[in-house]
């Protein structure tokens, strides 16, 4: 099942998988290819920031594919995600912070200034998992999950 899809300046259409991870096609020989599971890298969410990284969800990490598709990093448990937690949907206020949802817990920001991660919880007014969110360009978080639609300013 593809759950995501999208094209990257080289013409390559990135796919999400739910069972098999992420795929690219090359339109030019018409050739599916995957990349390497055995690394870690199954996933639903697959998504491009303003730097050409590639972003991808798992349980319980985040991997980022470098611009030149020569390296992977991931961000885990080590660094603060939830084990547990299936990361599938990415956004990008355009200031550097990516957001992401997962079915466990509540949204997640990540910044990829300072690298830190900042988790909203019920103490903040996050009552559910979000299904979808977004970071405008004045870092508010606006999210919608499966009861309620919430908006966060960290200014206030």
């Amino acid at each position: 099942q593809y759950a995501r899809i999208f094209e990257d300046e080289s013409g390559l259409l990135w796919l999400g998988n739910v069972n098999s991870g992420i795929h690219y096609l090359d339109p030019s020989n018409q050739k599916l290819y995957q990349l390497n599971v055995s690394k870690g890298i199954t996933s639903a969410g697959v998504f491009k920031d303003n730097a050409n990284n590639l972003w991808f969800g798992t349980k319980g990490k985040i991997g980022i594919v470098n611009a030149e598709r020569t390296s992977v990093k991931f961000i885990s448990d080590e660094s603060g995600l939830n084990p547990e937690a299936i990361y599938f949907e990415f956004n990008e206020n355009g200031k550097g912070d990516v957001g992401v949802s997962s079915f466990v817990d509540g949204p997640v920001s990540l910044s990829l200034k300072d690298n830190t991660i900042t988790k909203f919880c019920p103490e903040q007014g996050f009552m559910g998992k979000s299904m979808s969110w977004t970071l405008d360009l004045h870092s508010r978080v606006w999210i919608a999950d499966n009861a309620t639609f919430t908006v966060y300013d960290p200014d206030i």
